[in-house]
């Protein structure tokens, strides 16, 4: 799963999230055992593991740059610095059936180099899994790098622009909830009811065709067919559509769909970036709430309300 990114005063907050089945004596000891660090991240030692003590940067080039452990709690919290431009924490939690971790990015310097290092540090975590699971690490951690980093690149520009969010809950697991939003004729009766949907291939990389015709809620005479690209389909929680027009500062126009299940009822969440500010995001912010109320009726089985 993508990571969470959010813009501060100070620069970007980026929380990794992974929930991995061993314990958390274990998950803890590839961040603090050096015959354990190099199978994940070559480059990294642990020289001196406490509070104010240090770890280690091989710049590949004969020098070492020397990064301050800022926080060490055994087996919960190990946090430095990385220079001038971020700071990097890991939180050990332990859950039912394993570790939580947590990996929070403070950046304070972005640069073109950002989401290459995002990238980097999500398939980190993905070879830390695999070796849990399966003594190894990636078979390809390269091309896994080179899928993950467009994502991160396409994150941080929708950033650019105000992000339009809307949210409601739902009594119906997750499942349904998804194949509602995701499948062609399911988004043409609760949508925007009247325009079809058309989708060559549930997954990345294909095209989606929305037929856009007239109605009380969309002005005009002609149907209008916009067609987007299929940026994220992660069964059952983030579903993702690009739009082949740009929104303020060039930002593509992305059209997101989370979901979240809890005690068996879901949480969808809609959110589109491309805008300059909320007001002019207002009329789309009242048209997502108005598809969001139809998707709900059209799960219940009831008449839609738009």
């Amino acid at each position: 799963m993508l990571a969470t990114i959010s813009q501060e005063s100070t620069g970007y907050t980026v929380t990794f999230e992974r929930i991995l089945h061993h314990s958390r004596e274990e998950v803890w000891s590839y961040f603090t055992d050096n015959e354990k660090l190099p199978k994940w991240f070559s480059e990294l030692r642990a020289e001196d593991l406490r509070e104010g003590g240090q770890l280690s940067f091989n710049m590949g080039d004969g020098t070492y740059e020397t990064m301050m452990i800022t926080a060490y709690e055994l087996q919960s919290v190990l946090a430095f610095t990385w220079g001038d431009d971020m700071a990097v924490r890991f939180e050990f939690h332990e859950v039912a059936g394993g570790c939580r971790l947590l990996l929070i990015e403070s950046i304070y310097k972005p640069s073109e180099h950002t989401p290459k290092d995002l990238a980097g540090w999500h398939v980190c975590l993905e070879v830390i899994a695999s070796l849990l699971d399966n003594g190894r690490p990636l078979a390809n951690r390269r091309e896994d790098w080179k899928h993950w980093y467009p994502k991160y690149a396409d994150a941080l520009q929708q950033l650019k622009s105000y992000v339009v969010e809307v949210s409601t809950d739902l009594e119906q697991p997750i499942a349904a909830v998804w194949r509602a939003i995701t499948e062609a004729e399911a988004l043409s009766q609760w949508y925007s009811p009247g325009s079809p949907w058309e989708i060559t291939a549930l997954r990345e990389g294909a095209t989606a065709l929305f037929h856009h015709s007239p109605s009380k809620y969309h002005a005009g005479t002609e149907v209008t067919t916009l067609q987007a690209l299929i940026t994220a389909y992660e069964p059952p929680e983030r579903f993702a559509l690009r739009w082949d027009y740009t929104g303020v500062n060039d930002v593509p126009v992305t059209t997101t769909f989370r979901l979240h299940e809890h005690k068996g009822r879901t949480t969808v969440t809609m959110s589109e970036s491309g805008y300059e500010n909320a007001e002019q995001a207002e009329p789309v912010k009242r048209g997502y709430t108005m598809s969001l109320a139809n998707l709900k009726a059209y799960l219940e089985g009831k008449p839609l309300p738009y």
